[in-house]
């Protein structure tokens, strides 16, 4: 009878020791892609959410089979904080993804400006210089495309219109259409500004109040029909906004502008 007591209660252990392997595996594994991601020169695998999906089906299956009553409780911590360290480490990654995207952005709106700043002067005049479309075709091509290809052609959309405005003179778009555009512009950039201080908690004109609140008001009822939403990426959406807008009138670029810069001073620090 002790006997075979002893072999239940041994073959139990080793049942209970084999599932606490198990557990161990997975937290070596999650806790091998957690270095990994932590290090800088790593490339980051295109497929993590489909690896930290498997990881936590894996997991999941085996809290169904019993461990010793002793460690469960520290099996059960570690997998918290590296479910925990994993979550920084993807959000950190899409801040980073995000930033660069936007300063990659921000140096194509630049060479976009370079051009679109001289079609007031060329509206109803000879076509620009080749000199000028050189120099911005080289700037542009020296810089590297976007990894979203969506991103890559509205950007590219802008860059080739102003193109398409300088090389047309006064066969191209009248100047009174054309402003009339660069006017639509300045509209939604200044929709686009009051969006990105509230994002960013900094005052606006006091010309904007009504304004400002009315948004405030809609935005609101936005979130609260469709959930809270990520701030930073949503600010990230209308910076990219800004960006692919055209050309807008010299005296509202100067009241726009400063907004804006401030806006990133705060939200891009």
């Amino acid at each position: 009878v002790f006997a075979r007591r002893r072999q239940r209660y041994e073959a139990q252990a080793a049942e209970l020791e084999d599932n606490r392997q198990r557990r161990e595996v997975i937290l070596a594994e999650a806790e091998a892609l957690a270095d990994d991601l932590a290090r800088a020169e790593t490339p980051w695998p295109s497929d993590l959410p489909g690896l930290l999906s498997h990881l936590a089906a894996r997991w999941q299956e085996g809290l169904h089979l019993p461990v010793p009553r002793q460690v469960a409780p520290d099996l059960e911590r570690r997998w918290h904080q590296l479910q925990e360290r994993l979550r920084t480490l993807t959000r950190e990654h899409q801040t980073r993804q995000r930033r660069q995207a936007l300063d990659l952005l921000a140096r194509q709106a630049e060479v976009c400006a370079t051009l679109e700043s001289t079609l007031e002067g060329h509206a109803a005049s000879d076509p620009a210089g080749p000199e000028l479309l050189a120099s911005a075709g080289a700037a542009w091509a020296a810089l590297p495309s976007h990894a979203d290809p969506t991103l890559q052609a509205a950007i590219t959309a802008r860059f080739d219109q102003a193109r398409v405005w300088l090389t047309a003179g006064e066969s191209g778009l009248p100047w009174r259409e054309r402003a009339a555009e660069a006017e639509a512009n300045a509209r939604a950039r200044a929709e686009l500004c009051l969006g990105l201080e509230i994002l960013a908690r900094i005052d606006s004109p006091p010309a904007c109040a009504q304004e400002r609140l009315a948004l405030q008001v809609n935005r609101l009822q936005e979130h609260l029909a469709a959930g809270e939403r990520d701030p930073l990426a949503e600010a990230s959406r209308l910076l990219e906004r800004w960006y692919l807008i055209g050309p807008m009138p010299a005296d509202r670029q100067d009241e726009l502008e400063p907004r804006f810069q401030r806006v990133l001073a705060a939200l891009l620090p």
